[in-house]
């Protein structure tokens, strides 16, 4: 039978790597065995981990403040709007969030002090990620919030930025209006300067030519300028004047602002910059590829720790996480400088264009300057040094132009101060008397949702460690073992008295299964005698030895005798309920005879010999030949005798019974057996020279056996057969 087995064996396909492995059938293996242990423990540390949550979190407040940005200014006067709109807007975002503004808020005790400031190495930084702003749909209202577990502290945060912010724009906006009016006021003063030198040379040179003095009498010049015909020029020529002096003063305005004012970098756009970098994409995308690697080797390899393919991907995550951060560091370095110098340059670059509308208008100028004179050259040969008067009476004239001009343009600016401010604070943040939420209900259910994982998390973790066998295809995934037959389950004794029928039904899958076994040892070879035993006990080996006797005496009408070898814990006489002893132990020890100690009332094919109760080592007594001889005997008397053995790993005497049979079954049971136990036990066989049929795979469900194999059986009376 060896030969054969061998042979079948040797045919056998190969299945997965029997080592230890995380897989389905791990999964699978845990929540059958553990689901009636650990939902009832999950839903305690569920509840647990809810209530836990709802008392240690703390209630987090939020407080906001309003505040409005006009896009475009409000004017008193008509004047020119040159801003960017959108990025006027813009602008006042990034600043409120700037470090202008944050950092001596984050340095303050008060708020320092705040728990989600705490530890922080860069407060700045922190609080700039934790401040929040939202505009309100389309309109021109934004929202600053800020949250924290200190309502008052959240309503501080708040209130001491939109006030630092609102603080530091209104004066820069007044610096600069300010330095417009000081340029303008000195060049106003100059202008005076000039009007008066102008009117002193047409009083001097009209008492030479005329005897008069023009400004003490009423006449004027509105008849000379009239009858003049550079009058139109000349009026030109004052407005050009006026807005050349206007622009001059605002660029220089803007270019002492330009350098005196730092300029600020949104962190946002450090950070797209940063992330836009080729390098930093590059190591990014070889990182998530080794993260990938990384997950594939945890799910298919059981020794990481050794895993040399592991390890390498470990070391190529670190070193690129290094090299992430140390290259992120230097381009927001890098960022910065590149950031500032494109800013200033756009500054400039403004500048430069109001510098070259100054430039035209200077233009201007000169051409209505030459053209002016032209025709004052052209005039000055009909009406003599009278002309001479008449132009340097036009000069004053234009001159006093200019300096009307200056004045209405002050106070034009100095009106526009009071007009509506573009930031405008419309709602101080107030102290919030409720938390954001009354429970933290996310949170308690993702705690309360991991709590309930951790018993089956455990579980997986136990039966990937422990292997307990649940298929066929596992055991014979080796190549060393070969299943020879799936025996059932019985049914447990509370279904058996509530469910009669079902119970009846599965006793006789059992049996056919059993049946089944049976049919494939005595097809395979010649057997006469055989050994049942398994790794450890509780594997269901003693429920096979009994069945396996009462099919062969059934179905073979032979003399079958049943042996109970499991001198140590003895278990067939109770399933009989007949005496323990005299038994084999009596027998071996000389102190009964066989025909004694045999039980035949059972049945007339199948006869049974308990174990006794053993006084001495069982090892001592089959040690020697005393039990080969006394199967010798048995097989005169018996067809075919089946014993029940101890386990081989808790009892070394059984490798010495199963050596004296023709052949050995080792039992393993499903959801039971692990897969070190049933290789330390089919070793233990093989180093013993015991001839072993295969293995038999018990505890099937009955749905399972009958959905792969059907059902075919009959009834006691033999009057029914069940086909499914």
């Amino acid at each position: 039978m060896s030969h054969d087995l061998t042979h079948l064996r040797q045919h056998e396909p190969d299945g997965e790597s029997a080592s230890p492995a995380f897989g389905f059938h791990t999964l699978a293996i845990a929540l059958r065995c553990w689901w009636t242990i650990a939902t009832p423990i999950g839903l305690a540390l569920a509840v647990a981990a809810a209530f836990g949550v709802a008392y240690l979190v703390k209630p987090k407040y939020t407080a906001s403040a309003w505040i409005s940005i006009r896009s475009r200014p409000e004017h008193l006067l008509s004047a020119a709007n040159l801003d960017d709109p959108q990025k006027y807007v813009q602008n006042q975002l990034e600043l409120i969030k700037s470090p202008q503004i944050l950092s001596p808020i984050a340095n303050d005790p008060q708020i320092a002090s705040i728990p989600e400031l705490l530890g922080e190495t860069d407060s700045t930084q922190a609080l700039r990620k934790q401040l929040r702003i939202h505009a309100q749909g389309q309109s021109e209202y934004y929202v600053l919030e800020f949250t924290s577990v200190d309502a008052e502290k959240a309503a501080l945060v708040v209130n001491t930025v939109v006030e630092k912010y609102h603080e530091y724009q209104r004066g820069q906006e007044s610096s600069r209006v300010e330095r417009t009016l000081q340029l303008l006021r000195t060049q106003q003063a100059e202008q005076q300067d000039v009007v008066k030198s102008f009117r002193r040379r047409v009083s001097e040179l009209s008492k030479q030519l005329t005897g008069d003095d023009p400004f003490l009498t009423k006449s004027g010049s509105a008849g000379v300028e009239a009858r003049n015909p550079a009058a139109q020029i000349k009026a030109q020529l004052v407005a050009g004047e006026v807005d050349h002096e206007f622009l001059k003063a605002e660029v220089q305005a803007e270019t002492e602002m330009l350098e005196q004012k730092e300029t600020d970098v949104p962190q946002s756009a450090i950070d797209q910059y940063v992330d836009n970098n080729p390098q930093v994409g590059a190591i990014l995308s070889r990182m998530e590829l080794n993260k990938a690697k990384e997950r594939s080797h945890v799910q298919n390899s059981a020794n990481l720790p050794n895993n040399a393919l592991y390890q390498r991907v470990q070391k190529q995550l670190t070193d690129d996480q290094a090299t992430l951060a140390t290259l992120k560091k230097d381009l927001s370095k890098q960022a910065r400088v590149e950031l500032e110098k494109q800013i200033r340059n756009a500054k400039q670059d403004t500048v430069a264009a109001m510098q070259r509308r100054v430039a035209r208008s200077a233009f201007a100028i000169d051409f209505l300057r030459e053209k002016l004179k032209s025709e004052i050259a052209g005039q000055k040969e009909f009406k003599g040094d009278l002309l001479q008067l008449e132009f340097l009476r036009a000069d004053y004239d234009r001159a006093v132009l200019v300096y009307d001009q200056m004045a209405a343009r002050i106070s034009g600016v100095s009106m526009e101060q009071k007009a509506p401010e573009r930031v405008v604070k419309e709602k101080a943040a107030a102290t919030p008397t409720h938390p954001d939420e009354a429970l933290p209900y996310k949170k308690m259910g993702m705690m309360a949702l991991g709590a309930f994982c951790l018993p089956f998390l455990f579980a997986v973790g136990t039966e990937y460690l422990f292997r307990r066998v649940s298929t066929r295809k596992q055991l014979e995934s080796s190549g060393k073992l070969m299943v020879i037959g799936e025996v059932t389950e019985l049914p447990r004794k509370s279904r058996a008295i509530s469910r009669r029928g079902r119970a009846k039904r599965e006793v006789k899958i059992f049996e056919e299964s059993v049946d089944g076994l049976w049919m494939f040892l005595a097809l395979s070879d010649s057997v006469r005698t055989i050994a049942v035993t398994s790794a450890i006990s509780g594997e269901g080996k003693t429920s096979l030895a009994v069945q396996l006797a009462i099919s062969i005496a059934s179905t073979t009408r032979s003399r079958t005798l049943l042996i109970d070898g499991d001198m140590r814990s003895p278990d067939v006489h109770r399933l009989f309920e007949v005496e323990c002893g005299p038994g084999l132990v009596d027998i071996l020890s000389g102190e009964a005879e066989l025909e004694d100690a045999i039980e035949s009332e059972f049945s007339d094919q199948l006869h049974i010999l308990t174990a006794g109760r053993t006084t001495t080592s069982p090892c001592r007594l089959l040690q020697g030949e005393d039990f080969p001889l006394l199967l010798e005997r048995l097989k005169e008397k018996y067809d075919y005798i089946v014993i029940d053995t101890p386990p081989i790993l808790a009892a070394s005497e059984s490798l010495l019974i199963a050596r004296s049979v023709d052949t050995a079954l080792l039992c393993v049971r499903r959801d039971f057996s692990r897969m070190s136990q049933v290789d330390e036990a089919s070793w233990r066989l093989k180093a013993a020279k015991v001839r072993t049929a295969g293995v038999v795979l018990s505890g099937i469900p009955v749905r399972s056996y009958a959905r792969r194999y059907g059902e075919y059986y009959c009834n006691n009376n033999l009057d029914l057969i069940s086909e499914r």
